[in-house]
């Protein structure tokens, strides 16, 4: 016999065994010291070594005498029976949160189909705001995209395409700054529309440009980190698409880069996103070849941008930002070409923001200019070099352009002729007469306004005097006359009010009528007054003069059919009011729609526009870097997909 002690927990039990005792019959001993509820998958351990096989003797484990046996008990725990209803209640409970989970779910796509939505109608309301036309007042404009060369100027082009280039170019923008935020659905959402809007822009166009290419490589890097593998076969012709057009853009050396940014190549680091993406779509795929060729290319790419610390910390003693010394250091060789780099891209930032105020002052003064045809404003550039040119003074020169469209040739032409040139004189001279005609209206108009307000309130005098020599003619004696004769007091006052104190006629008003219909018909001074031809002659029912009676008739039918005259004016002026209700409801839901549509702009996209045109190319490649290595390891070290 041998002595062992069993370790369970924090207690300790020593006993004596066989040293040939079978590790079943061991842990039978074991299952005799512990709680029957408490048993669960025992496992025991001498100096770290598990006691596997039932059948085995505990000396083939090295146990020996006075040896520590630990003791495992690992039970799993079974949940609780719970009665039928509660189970059926927390079933329904899972059905209800399910359901609400659902609502909140589809709610929220349709509240972001809607922004989607206001955003597209804000982005396309801002592309149709051309800068050769005139957009507000005085000093104040409305904000405008406009589509430039790498040199600043802007591109001539269709309608057509400005407004789905600078759709497409915008959208890209808003799309990245939420990829910045990692509000990584909305992104995706503005990058695939901004793919689609780009479609519309004509082949010479998307050709020349790099927009598309890069939009495209954003819409796959966002699916990547939404680590959305449903639609690869999508992203993989995307990355062929954004190559290709790279390509173009850059040249297949990139030598079209190097000629147009003087030798430096800032471009290189979205080559390092582009093959690593094409990696991650190739292993998916199950195409690891590729795969390793894209990844390996990558990396290399990845490890030659990576940047020196002590030369990015040396650029920034010299006052060059951080932005600045990164982008410099990856499109140069050395320390000394980055800092020429830096000063070349400053003196460029500052010829394009001279070139901005120079083209913003003359939108101002053009739009106190006549416009084209076609309305845009005159070319402020074309004036001043034809002034030179002709010796002719500014207003003249500027009809001459104004009406020549902009076309150099023509109006040229309209200066040099003499006959050409009296005309336009001519004409600024109409435009001027017309334009103090047009004030000379404006005062009348004003002037005629206040005489207006002064004979409303003549009228409104005479009628209250009126009112009032009406209500004098009636006096107590004549009522209390009529009073005498049987009828009532206030037939009697109603009947003297309508006929101005004729006793006659107000007899026999109130003989023809009674009280009630006195009231209904004469209750107020203004009806009483506006029928009183009316009531004269009715009242001569009670006669027995057969002229009278003819009179009557006459005067009878006259009021009806300026009654009817009323009621037609009145449901004129009805209608004419209920029109001008609509008219103005419609102006003021434009208006709803234009101010959501600027809030829009101004919240929602304008802070997103970059005024850096090699903002794009800001890549920190960190996020790359640890994806290389992440998929270097999945693509060489044998995993699957």
């Amino acid at each position: 016999m041998i002595s062992v002690t069993f370790v369970i927990g924090r207690r300790s039990e020593k006993t004596q065994v066989e040293p040939d005792l079978k590790v079943a019959a061991l842990k039978a001993r074991v299952r005799e010291l512990l709680d029957a509820d408490t048993i669960g998958t025992l496992k025991l351990l001498v100096r770290g070594k598990v006691l596997r096989n039932d059948d085995d003797s505990i000396a083939s484990y090295g146990v020996k005498d006075d040896c520590k046996i630990i003791v495992i008990n690992s039970r799993r725990k079974k949940p609780a029976k719970q009665p039928p209803n509660q189970q059926q209640e927390q079933q329904e409970r899972k059905q209800d949160e399910a359901r609400t989970a659902f609502e909140q779910r589809e709610q929220q796509h349709m509240a972001g189909a809607q922004r989607m939505q206001r955003l597209q109608a804000a982005v396309a309301a801002l592309a149709k705001r051309d800068p050769a036309v005139a957009h507000g007042h005085g000093g104040d404009e409305e904000p405008f995209v406009e589509l430039q060369d790498q040199d600043g100027n802007a591109v001539v082009m269709s309608d057509q395409d400005r407004f789905a280039l600078t759709q497409g170019i915008t959208l890209h923008q808003v799309g990245q700054s939420h990829l910045k935020k990692r509000a990584l659905r909305a992104a995706l959402d503005c990058l695939l529309l901004a793919n689609q809007v780009f479609s519309l822009a004509s082949a010479r166009f998307r050709d020349a440009i790099d927009n598309i290419a890069l939009v495209q490589l954003d819409i796959v890097w966002t699916m990547f980190l939404l680590r959305d593998l449903t639609r690869l076969q999508d992203a993989q012709r995307w990355l062929q698409n954004a190559e290709r057009g790279l390509q173009r853009a850059h040249g297949p050396n990139l030598e079209r880069v190097r000629r147009l940014r003087g030798g430096f190549v800032p471009e290189k680091a979205i080559y390092v996103r582009l093959h690593l993406l094409q990696a991650v779509v190739c292993f998916h795929l199950g195409h690891r070849t590729e795969a390793a060729h894209y990844i390996t290319r990558a990396q290399a790419e990845c490890k030659a941008l990576s940047l020196n610390s002590e030369d990015v910390a040396m650029l920034m003693s010299m006052n060059f930002s951080a932005t600045e010394s990164r982008r410099a250091l990856r499109a140069t060789a050395s320390v000394q070409e980055a800092v020429a780099y830096v000063l070349a891209k400053r003196e460029e930032q500052e010829r394009r923001v001279q070139r901005e105020r120079q083209a913003a002052e003359d939108r101002r003064q053009a739009r106190r200019l006549p416009r084209t045809p076609t309305g845009k404003l005159v070319d402020m550039d074309l004036i001043r070099e034809l002034v030179t040119a002709t010796s002719v003074g500014f207003v003249v020169v500027a009809e001459a352009v104004a009406q020549a469209d902009n076309k150099r040739a023509e109006a040229t032409m309209m200066l040099t002729d003499a006959a050409r040139r009296a005309a336009l004189e001519r004409s600024i001279e109409a435009r001027r007469q017309e334009a103090e005609k047009e004030e000379e209206e404006e005062r009348r108009k004003a002037q005629q306004n206040d005489v207006d307000d002064g004979d409303e309130e003549e009228d409104d005098a005479a009628d209250q005097a009126e009112e009032e020599e009406v209500e004098d003619s009636v006096s107590n004696d004549d009522i209390a006359v009529l009073m005498s004769m049987g009828f009532d007091a206030d037939a009697a006052r109603i009947a003297l009010r309508v006929h101005k104190g004729n006793k006659e006629l107000a007899i026999a008003e109130c003989t023809a009528h009674s009280v009630e219909e006195l009231r209904r018909m004469h209750g107020d001074a203004d009806a009483a007054a506006a029928v009183d031809v009316e009531e004269e002659t009715s009242c001569s029912s009670s006669s027995s003069s057969s002229s009278t009676v003819s009179k009557c008739d006459e005067a009878a039918a006259k009021a009806k059919a300026a009654a009817a005259e009323e009621a037609d004016a009145a449901d004129a002026a009805a209608a004419a009011a209920a029109a001008a209700a609509a008219a103005a409801k419609a102006e003021e839901e434009e208006k709803k729609i234009a101010r959501e549509l600027n809030e829009t702009i101004d919240q929602h996209v304008l802070p997103s526009i970059q005024d850096d045109p090699d903002a794009y190319l800001d890549l920190d490649l960190d996020d790359e870097a640890t994806r290389i290595d992440e998929y270097m390891a999945l693509i060489f070290g044998g995993s699957g997909s």
